[in-house]
């Protein structure tokens, strides 16, 4: 099984589109927690319904409050081999788990992610040049030679088998950004990273994106978390 975890707030002009994208994948062995981190629209009312309808989606009231705990409290209630983790305002592509299940079958001591793209009304030249720079390192699986630079692991693009996820203390740190913490932290186990090849994610941008607008993405909070892990792992003294 695959558990798939999804912190979501407010999601509502988004979400209907998202679970259709996970219930029509090709691979029909996953499960999906929802953790509603204190949605004001009718985001929760829509997930209970979807619930209903399909025993394998298992929402939840986020206990704290914000992603970390919203994902500690889904991850509590996984139970598959592979762990995953999606956006409530993203798609997936069809094959997108069929696919990355099937490259850590061949690559098990591995996390595996693959091509991403984004979409939304007026994107930002920014965007588009990382969607272009991170197909180009799932192209080459040079994503740790990089690793400095930005977060080269989509955060909803990425599956790893649970035994390897506990081993790096899986969403147990309280460090943001979340998602590039836990790259770093692979980085620092020396996990592989073994892309597939297509598309397996569909990045959502728009203006009350939480990466906007939620000061623990600020550009400060990147830098300090690049540095110190540089300084933990890369760093040379005599330099």
């Amino acid at each position: 099984m695959i558990s798939i975890v999804m912190p979501m707030r407010n999601a509502m002009p988004y979400l209907n589109e998202c679970i259709e994208s996970i219930i029509n994948q090709t691979y029909k062995n996953w499960e999906l927690i929802v953790v509603n981190d204190h949605s004001t629209d009718d985001s929760l009312k829509t997930l209970q319904n979807y619930a209903v309808q399909d025993k394998r989606i298992t929402v939840l009231n986020n206990s704290g409050k914000g992603i970390i705990d919203a994902l500690r409290l889904a991850y509590s209630k996984t139970i598959g081999a592979y762990i995953s983790r999606m956006d409530s305002d993203d798609i997936m592509p069809p094959k997108k788990l069929e696919l990355m299940r099937s490259k850590l079958i061949e690559f098990p001591n591995a996390v595996t992610t693959g091509h991403i793209k984004y979409i939304g009304e007026n994107l930002r030249d920014g965007y588009k040049n990382y969607e272009v720079w991170m197909n180009t390192l799932m192209d080459s699986d040079s994503h740790y030679d990089q690793i400095f630079r930005e977060c080269v692991i989509p955060s909803p693009a990425w599956m790893i088998r649970r035994e390897l996820f506990d081993q790096i203390d899986g969403f147990n740190s309280n460090m943001y950004p979340e998602d590039y913490d836990l790259t770093l932290r692979m980085y620092e186990a020396k996990i592989p990273v073994k892309a597939v090849k297509e598309l397996v994610h569909i990045w959502r941008d728009y203006q009350e994106r939480t990466s906007r607008n939620d000061p623990h993405y600020a550009f400060n909070t990147f830098e300090v978390l690049k540095t110190q892990y540089f300084l933990k792992i890369n760093y040379d003294s005599t330099k």
